[in-house]
């Protein structure tokens, strides 16, 4: 009688030999986190920002290993404000699937008969210091647990103090999808609420490159200058937090579709006027702001889930304006991703043979590209992917057209036969 494998057993001791190798030592040979790295104190963290593996690098050098990056390989991203641990780092920078990781890690820390390796690099990676073998934890650590309690009451608190759409004080967050010809914005049910007076706060990076300063001493003057400027500080890094007071805004629950728990909020501020709230273009400022994700549940791939997830065929967009507009037109079942980052990790599971990907046309390509690279990700998973671009030339004075814009303009001949008849794909 063959022995049962004991899997928990097998997955510690994987743990334990990936911390004796050096989770720094494996991070260097499968990400291209350098700086982070080579700056990495013990008990501090990375002294210095990279560019982060989850997103498009042109957000900058805001990502940081975390001090208990040598138990797990942990980092948290300023941009994202999301934490991983070092299986979503390697994920992210090989474009790969947790298994795939695995097997990656198991390449570098095993020989050919399977026996753990002590790490012996090149010269430039011997001169990173290998972290010594810790006890491998057998939970979160208290600092995990207590930043997860304080996410998760921040998130309550927004969510809690939020009206759901019909209510009559929600009538800024009618009003903004009314202004962009939406009106089935029923459809979103309890994913989506209207917060009266909700807190805007933002962070600008310290900069000490002499070529950065004239435009980040640019930013901070504007944001002081700024009619909603409250106040400020700074954190021990040196970055300016600036508090821009309270503002109404949209909450839109993000769920991930494979458990269909909740992991995190997005936010839409609106004007008083019930359209979003602008700044000036040229500084990274949007009227968009997701919440914070609990340490202990990643919030990779959740999205808004306008229908149940499962369907034979699914449409992804990027904004809910575009997800209701589609679904209003073709009534295919949609998810909201919310943004090009969202779009990029959605989470495709069983039961799914099709998605439709509702691709927004940017300047900067950025929607573009986030869809490309989902629709690789889902085709390895052996999901069949449509690339679904809308049939508007993007106008000279114009950042990005959607199937928003398209369905306003054209309306339903937007559509071509197979999106028309999607439910063929089946």
């Amino acid at each position: 009688m063959l022995k049962e494998r004991d899997f928990e057993a097998e997955n510690r001791q994987f743990r334990i030999d990936i911390q004796r190798f050096g989770w720094l030592n494996v991070l260097a040979e499968l990400t291209d986190l350098d700086k982070a790295i080579s700056s990495f104190r013990q008990g501090q963290g990375s002294k210095k920002g990279d560019f982060c593996p989850h997103h498009d690098s042109k957000s900058g050098t805001k990502f940081r290993l975390q001090k208990t990056a040598e138990e797990d390989g942990s980092g948290y991203c300023y941009v994202c404000r999301q934490r991983w641990d070092g299986f979503g780092h390697i994920m992210a920078a090989q474009r790969c699937d947790f298994g795939d990781a695995c097997r990656l890690i198991k390449e570098l820390i095993y020989d050919a008969d399977g026996q753990p390796k002590i790490y012996k690099g090149t010269p430039e990676a011997d001169s990173r210091r290998t972290p010594e073998v810790k006890k491998v934890p057998q939970g979160p650590s208290k600092a995990d647990i207590k930043m997860h309690e304080k996410v998760m009451a921040n998130n309550k608190a927004l969510w809690d103090s939020s009206v759901p759409l019909e209510n009559p004080e929600a009538a800024l967050g009618r009003m903004y999808f009314e202004h962009r010809s939406i009106f089935n914005y029923a459809s979103l049910g309890g994913n989506v609420r209207f917060n009266p007076r909700a807190e805007y706060t933002l962070m600008v990076p310290t900069e000490t490159k002499p070529e950065k300063m004239q435009e980040y001493h640019k930013h901070v003057d504007y944001l002081r200058t700024h009619p909603y400027y409250d106040r400020e500080w700074e954190t021990p890094d040196g970055d300016i937090v600036f508090y821009m007071g309270y503002h109404p805004c949209l909450v839109f629950l993000m769920r991930n579709p494979d458990d269909f728990q909740p992991r995190t909020i997005q936010r839409i501020y609106l004007s008083q006027e019930g359209k979003k709230i602008e700044f000036d273009g040229m500084f990274d400022m949007t009227a968009k702001k997701r919440m914070p994700a609990s340490p202990l549940w990643s919030a990779a791939g959740s999205a808004v889930l306008i229908d149940p997830p499962g369907s034979p065929v699914i449409g992804v967009a990027e904004g809910p304006e575009t997800a209701l507009a589609v679904r209003g037109c073709l009534d295919i079942p949609m998810h909201c991703c919310v943004d090009a980052y969202g779009l990029e990790q959605y989470l495709c599971v069983g039961g799914t043979y099709v998605v439709i990907i509702f691709v927004d046309k940017d300047r900067s390509r950025t929607g573009e590209l986030a869809a490309e690279k989902l629709a690789e990700r889902l085709r390895a998973e052996h999901v069949e992917v449509i690339l679904a671009h809308p049939p508007l030339d993007l106008p000279d004075d114009a950042k990005s057209v959607d199937w928003q814009d398209a369905v306003e303009q054209l309306g339903s001949s937007a559509f071509n036969d197979t999106l028309s008849n999607w439910e063929r794909l089946i």
